[in-house]
């Protein structure tokens, strides 16, 4: 188990947990080298819950994309982000309608945010009509093999960094299709 912080799940501490200076862990550098490949010369990047920046930093260094661009809400690590060269814009992404955002972007990218969100629908409605192109997102399987043999073991699958409060929603691979079905994007 990671460290539990008492009463503590904000996103500030979240970030504090981790080590923002460190090289992309395996599952963001397999989705910053996915971006790479699809990002045509020119093109832009939105990333909403872009945290450090370090994904986008990446694309940067491995493609030649246009303007890059984040949201988070969390000043600690837009602060990050920009170190890294990042613009990033402050904004609340559980309430997607109070940012302000007014143009489109070519690709809109949420790597690990929905499973964060409550109404992750809203959101995902919010960010489609950013998109000129395409809305790449990436969500924890619950029905990965590891997390289903915690299961069996008596254990819930343990997804969570600083709070076991950060995932308010699960999807198995089944689940996210019949998801995307049913929403109206």
């Amino acid at each position: 188990y990671p460290r539990y912080h008492e009463q503590d799940d904000s996103y500030d501490t979240y970030w504090q947990s981790r080590d923002t200076q460190k090289e992309l862990n395996s599952f963001q550098l397999e989705r910053a080298r996915l971006l790479s490949r699809l990002v045509k010369e020119g093109e832009s990047i939105l990333d909403v819950g872009c945290g450090d920046g370090a994904i986008l930093a990446y694309v940067r260094e491995h493609a030649k994309p246009g303007r890059l661009a984040g949201i988070d809400s969390s000043p600690f690590i837009a602060k990050a982000a920009r170190r890294r060269g990042i613009e990033v814009t402050l904004g609340d992404v559980r309430n997607p309608k109070s940012i302000p955002l007014s143009e489109k972007f070519d690709h809109v990218v949420l790597f690990e945010v929905l499973e964060h969100m409550a109404n992750a629908e809203e959101l995902l409605r919010w960010v489609a009509g950013c998109a000129r192109k395409t809305v790449i997102f990436s969500v924890p399987n619950t029905g990965f093999f590891l997390h289903r043999l915690r299961l069996v073991l008596g254990r819930f699958p343990l997804q969570w960094r600083a709070h076991p409060g950060e995932h308010l929603r699960f999807w198995t691979v089944r689940d996210m299709r019949w998801w995307l079905n049913s929403i109206d994007c």
